[in-house]
């Protein structure tokens, strides 16, 4: 039987009952691009969608789709399907369902573990590199790096320039890698596009989503807060947590998915401020490790209007109070920000925002956040 019930968003006292009781992960991957139709549990899903433990990625026919894990990417071709197994601190885990998938491994510290499984085989990536599963015909592919390979009770290396095809006995066919086809073709453009980035220096290294900042905005020295980025190219009406969609995404409950491809990093992440009547993101102390939000805002009531609600970004020094259960560690790493200000503390009121921040505010009707549960 369905029922419904409405989240109330400004006393939050829904958001944390339907939360767990421990802390929600600190590492989510998202949906970093999509060439045509993807889901996740079957639900139709856009750039910046948050992936975790337990989600399975599907791509229609003539689709592609690729995930962003901070320090991994994989690519899925048409017809892919994989299950994120475990998305932890220091481990991640995928079983390719079928389909062809990529991986490109650019950083591995010496206690990470990175491990793809398919039916017959799973694979261990050893070093930084390039490398494709192909579930169907059960072949591995080392482009570059080096892999450990377990098939039964044997384990074999696999190194740079080799295509492994696990045999019905457990054994590997050992043979060098195949021309590229168009997957590998379309792969390496996509590889290609995430080399480098000036924003690497500015950043927390696991910070999923920030090579993207690089094509959309500027850094530049602000006095107050050192390092900022601007956003380029966007409409007078932009406001940071105006164009996007809220979906509800356990275990955090209500979360901002952002329209703007570069807009990851900078809605789950760091504060934003407002200087001359210019949007600039403050992303942190780099020396410490990003830790996720499903929205960094905080809500009023619209007086004039019962049935509106608002949300505006908070600022540097303005506390993060989680709409989900959390411990005292958690919380004070998401409010990293305590030693600045972007905004007098009268500028933010019990009743509502005051008439120093008018343009940070968006509305919506209540009806927004009423969702139904089976």
């Amino acid at each position: 039987m369905n029922f419904r019930f409405a989240a109330c968003v400004v006393a939050l006292a829904c958001w944390a009952a339907q939360a767990c009781a421990a802390d929600p992960p600190e590492r989510v991957a998202r949906l970093s691009y999509v060439l045509g139709r993807a889901s996740v549990a079957n639900e139709h899903v856009t750039v910046n969608w948050p992936i975790v433990s337990g989600d399975r990625v599907r791509t229609d026919a003539d689709a592609r789709a690729e995930l962003d894990f901070g320090t991994a990417t994989m690519w899925l071709d048409e017809n892919a399907d994989v299950t994120v197994v475990v998305l932890g601190p220091r481990a991640i885990e995928a079983r390719i369902e079928s389909g062809a998938v990529s991986v490109e491994l650019r950083e591995r510290a010496n206690d990470d573990a990175i491990r793809l499984r398919m039916a017959a085989a799973e694979i261990d990536l050893v070093q930084p590199g390039l490398y494709r599963l192909d579930a169907a015909g059960e072949v591995f592919i080392v482009h570059t790096g080096e892999a450990e390979i377990g098939a039964g009770v044997a384990r074999f290396q696999q190194f740079t320039g080799e295509q492994a095809r696990i045999e019905t006995d457990g054994t590997l066919a050992i043979t060098p890698v195949p021309p590229p086809d168009a997957f590998d073709r379309w792969t390496a453009q996509r590889s290609q596009g995430a080399a480098g980035s000036r924003t690497a220096p500015h950043v927390a290294k696991n910070l999923v989503g920030y090579q993207e900042l690089d094509a959309y905005g500027a850094w530049r020295l602000e006095r107050d807060y050192g390092m900022v980025w601007e956003p380029q190219r966007v409409s007078r009406e932009w406001a940071p947590y105006r164009f996007g969609q809220w979906i509800w995404k356990p275990p955090w409950g209500w979360t901002w998915v952002d329209d703007a491809p570069w807009g990851f990093a900078t809605t789950h992440s760091g504060r934003w401020a407002e200087i001359d009547a210019r949007w600039f993101w403050v992303p942190g102390p780099r020396q410490i490790p990003a830790v996720y939000a499903p929205a960094l805002v905080g809500w009023i009531r619209d007086r004039a209007r019962d049935d509106r609600i608002g949300w505006f970004p908070l600022g540097p020094g303005e506390e993060y109070d989680p709409p989900f259960a959390a411990s005292e560690s958690l919380t004070r790493r998401l409010n990293t920000f305590a030693t600045v200000n972007s905004r007098e503390p009268a500028a933010i009121q019990a009743g509502g925002l005051d008439a120093q921040a008018p343009r940070a505010v968006t509305w919506t009707s209540r009806a927004t956040f009423v969702r139904e549960v089976d």
